[in-house]
């Protein structure tokens, strides 16, 4: 096709000030909140983007549109060492729905076969996340059972169903039939697609068919917001334990150590609320 996207990808620099602001600026595309922003808390940035490079298994890469080096996102893999890891994609809210991740994907798989001789890939998607099942089911993504999501404490998976039962809806339970657990699973797990390389189809043509998918992309994400609401409760409730503190260097500790677990939490929360 005249027409087809340009898509390049080269790996994230820790060392990069355009690669850090462009990936801050990814968060708050993201985000599920509309004011989401954290231009005025440089150390939490800094410390959230030196966390994202302790893992040296994950490799990262910038998506960018051709010509122009246009940012579009990033997409990554957790554990490239790992039997099957697992992918990683976010994209920009005005890169979404346009084929963009779909070709980044491909270019990044067939970069890690080079590389590290991978076929074989995984990826946990939200069950009411419609976009990104729809992109990895087109790159011939198969059904792989469900994987917990960390999201929801133990302690509260069995009141947060109870308190979500209305959010299984006629397409979730079919969902749930497809991955072969009860309905209600899903609400506290993550939906695991399997993905390998030599199963994908990289007709172009094919995949921009002149079907209109807008209305799956736009579909509200109800069960995510929920997820979301929770965390926050949480978060509440450890507050309201640390009242009982007794000394100031135990407050300063407690306050610490919830500062790097919520804002790590909260900001993997985030991405997953992401419709690319």
């Amino acid at each position: 096709m005249s027409d087809r996207l340009d898509i390049r990808l080269r790996p994230i620099q820790q060392d990069s000030i355009t690669d850090k602001e462009n990936h801050f600026a990814l968060k708050k595309s993201v985000a599920i909140l509309k004011n989401y922003d954290r231009d005025n808390k440089e150390e939490l940035n800094e410390w959230l983007w030196k966390d994202a490079f302790k893992n040296r298994n994950r490799i990262c890469y910038v998506i960018e549109k051709m010509p122009g080096t246009v940012y579009c996102g990033e997409c990554a893999v957790q554990n490239i060492s790992d039997e099957i890891p697992e992918i990683e994609i976010e994209l920009m809210k005005e890169c979404q729905g346009k084929g963009i991740g779909y070709l980044a994907i491909i270019d990044m798989l067939n970069k890690l076969l080079s590389d590290y001789g991978k076929e074989d890939y995984c990826v946990k998607i939200e069950p009411d996340n419609y976009a990104s099942r729809f992109l990895f089911e087109k790159l011939g993504g198969k059904p792989a059972g469900v994987s917990k999501d960390d999201t929801i404490s133990a302690e509260r998976v069995e009141l947060f169903t109870e308190r979500s039962m209305y959010l299984l809806d006629r397409d979730l339970e079919e969902t749930a039939k497809k991955f072969g657990v009860e309905s209600k699973t899903l609400l506290t797990h993550f939906l695991v697609y399997k993905i390998n390389i030599n199963d994908i189809n990289e007709n172009y043509d094919e995949m921009h068919s002149p079907i209109n998918h807008r209305e799956r992309i736009d579909w509200p994400r109800n069960l995510t917001k929920e997820k979301y609401k929770e965390t926050l409760l949480e978060f509440i409730d450890e507050l309201k334990q640390i009242k009982g503190t007794i000394t100031k260097e135990e407050l300063l500790a407690k306050i610490n150590e919830m500062e790097k677990k919520w804002a790590k939490r909260v900001d993997d929360l985030c991405e997953r609320i992401a419709s690319q």
